[in-house]
């Protein structure tokens, strides 16, 4: 029998020599196989392969109605719901216990529970008084509208509603209970400037110096908010003037922050220190400099402040209104002592940073209170 003239292709015979190659015996023998046979089997192989490579694109793009009609989903039978009763297809109600029928052409009338119902649905009965009053005070909350929460008591001291408060320290309720956000319903109360309510709290034990997690108290917020009775009346309870923040703020750097001059006064004269500096040595006076607020600055001044405290970089007061390009706040400082001279941790001096700003109205008011040209003109000043 002649080759087939299609092995006579050089692919086919490519492949043939490394089907030899790999069909060797181990003494070096080679197999003893037709040529043409290897070929023709290695080309049936690879026809095989495309034919079945076709059938799965045409049964992917076309489908089968036959396989369809196998796999359609079919209910089960009466009986096997009967032998399997809680299978997911079986939807049962679930039992509900009945409070009160409605008897036609008649009134209201209602079902008293059994024990045992009572207990399978959660309801319970007070053994003592104290537990009847307060499930007294709970029904008396909800016919008020406030839920039995943490939520609910704020928003009744936030709203300043002392029966609703009352009935929630009757019930039970915590009287530093805190919210999400660690703060407690004395706090809400205040600065919601709801006086009542804050007495009532602090009657019943609420903590005057409970802080959040940021240690915030609530002479913090009403300081802040600008409430001066409210602020009274938390230190006459023994809020402590210089209670701190974990920043180091304390109530004094709250009024300077909002610039209310009122309440900085208010809160020195309460107690306050003037130079008291946070964490990163900043003082009541830098936070007002680089507000630019003047007013603010002259009132620290007159109630004690230090123009020349230095923070941790080493700066101090003028040195960030030179920066800011405050002139006003620069002259009112130097006036009250400010040192012209005084040279950061890296030795740069406000004449470097005016130079820098090229300031020059500035630098000339530094040369008038005693402050040295820069042997380097035009000295760039340092990164804010």
């Amino acid at each position: 029998m002649s080759k087939p003239s299609f092995l006579n292709h050089p692919a086919i015979a490519k492949w043939q020599g490394r089907l030899g190659t790999l069909l060797q015996r181990p003494e070096g023998e080679p197999l003893a196989m037709p040529t043409w046979l290897a070929g023709r089997g290695i080309l049936l192989g690879l026809v095989g392969v495309a034919l079945i490579i076709v059938v799965v694109l045409v049964r992917m793009l076309f489908g089968s109605g036959a396989d369809d009609a196998a796999y359609a989903y079919t209910p089960p039978p009466a009986a096997y719901e009967a032998v399997y009763p809680m299978q997911v297809f079986s939807t049962k109600p679930a039992v509900r216990h009945t409070i009160f029928t409605l008897p036609e052409n008649t009134i209201t009338t209602f079902k008293k529970l059994t024990p045992e119902q009572m207990k399978s649905a959660g309801i319970t009965t007070p053994t003592t008084p104290q537990e009847a009053v307060a499930m007294q005070d709970r029904a008396l909350l909800a016919q008020m509208g406030y839920a039995w929460s943490v939520n609910g008591y704020f928003e009744a001291a936030r709203k300043g509603n002392i029966d609703a408060l009352k009935a929630y320290l009757r019930a039970g309720m915590p009287v530093m209970s805190r919210n999400a956000f660690s703060s407690t319903a004395l706090m809400a109360a205040a600065e919601s400037n709801q006086i009542e309510a804050v007495k009532l709290l602090i009657a019943a034990g609420a903590e005057v110096n409970g802080a959040t997690t940021n240690l915030e108290t609530p002479l913090h917020r009403t300081i802040a908010l600008g409430l001066p009775e409210m602020s009274s009346l938390l230190l006459a309870a023994g809020a402590q003037p210089e209670a701190a923040t974990l920043d180091g703020w304390t109530p004094l750097f709250y009024a300077v922050d909002q610039n209310n001059l009122a309440m900085a006064d208010f809160i020195i004269r309460a107690g306050g220190k003037p130079n008291r500096q946070d964490r990163f040595g900043n003082t009541p006076l830098m936070i007002a400099t680089r507000k630019n607020s003047v007013e603010m600055a002259r009132k620290l001044i007159q109630l004690g402040a230090d123009t020349n405290l230095v923070d941790l970089s080493g700066r101090s007061s003028l040195a960030y209104a030179v920066r800011g390009g405050y002139y006003q706040m620069a002259k009112m400082l130097l006036e009250n002592g400010a040192s012209a001279t005084r040279t950061d941790r890296n030795g740069v001096a406000p004449m470097d940073i005016a130079l820098g700003n090229q300031d020059h109205a500035i630098a000339n008011l530094l040369l008038a209170n005693g402050a040295k040209r820069s042997n380097v003109l035009g000295k760039p000043a340092p990164k804010r």
